[in-house]
């Protein structure tokens, strides 16, 4: 079994076009109206096993809602038109999520993923299965 990587604070451009190749993303609850679009599959620059959730919106000042009540939330929002603009495309900066211990050169402990951060754009996509 390989070592795994040490953790990194560097930042390397590259990494952003491989998530392309290694990261599936299925926005929640529908394509059509996302809240939440899901990642998974393997980190761009250790390759280990990781999943996120980057949510589209935010509501401050509530506490912890769960995953069908954000979604009521947004329902909500939008029927109301507060919330009336497309949610999408979105710029996220991700960071490696997985669950492998990297050692970190510089002793800090309690740290998450290899450390690998960039950033992505989600667009809509049409779907053309009706052509």
């Amino acid at each position: 079994m390989a070592k795994p990587l040490n953790y990194t604070d560097d930042v390397d451009p590259s990494w952003a076009g491989r998530a392309m190749e290694t990261l599936d993303v299925t926005p929640a609850p529908s394509a059509d109206d996302p809240v939440v679009l899901e990642l998974s599959g393997r980190c761009p620059r250790c390759d280990e096993k990781m999943e996120d959730s980057l949510w589209l919106i935010t509501i401050l000042g509530v506490s912890g809602l769960n995953r069908e009540d954000a979604f009521n939330a947004a329902d909500a929002l939008r029927e109301a038109g507060i919330l009336a603009q497309p949610l999408l495309p979105a710029e996220f900066t991700v960071s490696c999520k997985c669950s492998t211990p990297h050692p970190d050169p510089l002793g800090r402990t309690d740290l998450k993923g290899c450390g690998a951060t960039w950033k992505m754009r989600f667009e809509a996509v049409e779907d053309d299965s009706d052509e």
